[in-house]
């Protein structure tokens, strides 16, 4: 883990060299505030990922430390994917790469069960499209009791996100089919036909629309849907959105960025109409998008 001072000519400093053999679980990196510790998923001295805490904070006397890890959480629900931590910093969902279940860790400091796994729950197969599907990322809704999953299926399969909620479990859109729980996707009354390769979703602030970016079959899209009416409108613009890979919202939620190989696009969020773009130079891949 690394330290870039971007303050004129960038100045990179080792954090922390020995996260591991191989620091893994999709490449996130959440950092938890006021305690600035940074949150990162890596192989520790074995062959199971578990969520490791580095304190981040200067002047600390456990600075560039580990200071706390998961335990037991690959045995839970692994391979580990994604995984997000809550607005409020309360929470972590993880993930299974693909298939698999969903974990809430308890990220409370002052929790009589803080690092432990307080619910491990199989993520609903696909009613559209069962079989090998990806858990492509996951985010949490703005009060923190709500977690969203970018789910890709098998070939050519619309993708879909499912929804946990803290308190009720997992969230069927089509209630009227009570034996199985239908995600945000294909079956849904109303139908949300998303296409293949769901890869990102991002959630407005206040919680009322979804957007959604993904590629596959030589295309790509970004799009938004509302909540809860599920009402779905794809991104417009001039921009070829192939190979779209992360999305990030303007914390006022009025712009959202989509990343394409070497260019960010910009779309207005009302109407879902490119607002701009900005080239980053050919052959750049960008790996992680934040507004500041």
């Amino acid at each position: 883990m690394w330290h870039g001072d971007l303050r004129g000519a960038p100045v990179w400093t080792a954090i922390n060299s020995n996260l591991g053999s191989t620091t893994t679980a999709w490449g996130n990196l959440e950092i938890q505030y006021p305690l600035q510790w940074g949150w990162t998923g890596s192989r520790a001295g074995g062959t199971a990922v578990e969520l490791r805490l580095v304190d981040l904070l200067p002047g600390s006397g456990t600075y560039g430390q580990i200071v706390g890890q998961t335990n037991g959480l690959d045995a839970a629900i692994g391979p580990v994917g994604s995984w997000g931590l809550s607005p409020d910093g309360r929470f972590v969902a993880a993930a299974s790469a693909w298939n698999g279940s969903l974990a809430i860790v308890d990220a409370d400091p002052a929790s009589s069960t803080y690092l432990q796994i307080l619910t491990s729950t199989p993520i609903p197969a696909s009613t559209s499209a069962p079989g090998f599907t990806v858990n492509n990322n996951v985010v949490w809704a703005p009060d923190s009791e709500r977690v969203y999953i970018a789910r890709q299926n098998q070939n050519t399969n619309p993708g879909e996100i499912a929804c946990y909620d803290r308190t009720t479990g997992w969230v069927d859109f089509d209630p009227s089919t009570p034996w199985f729980v239908d995600h945000i996707g294909a079956n849904p009354v109303p139908a949300v036909t998303l296409p293949p390769g769901v890869r990102r979703i991002a959630i407005a602030p206040t919680g009322d629309a979804l957007y959604a970016a993904g590629s596959a079959l030589g295309g790509g899209f970004v799009g938004r849907i509302e909540l809860p009416s599920l009402a779905f409108s794809y991104g417009n613009g001039t921009t070829w959105m192939r190979h779209v890979t992360h999305l990030a919202l303007t914390p006022d939620g009025d712009t959202l960025a989509a990343c394409v190989p070497g260019t960010i696009v910009l779309y207005d969020t009302a109407t879902m109409a490119e607002a701009g773009s900005q080239a980053l130079g050919s052959g750049v891949e960008i790996d992680d998008l934040r507004w500041r």
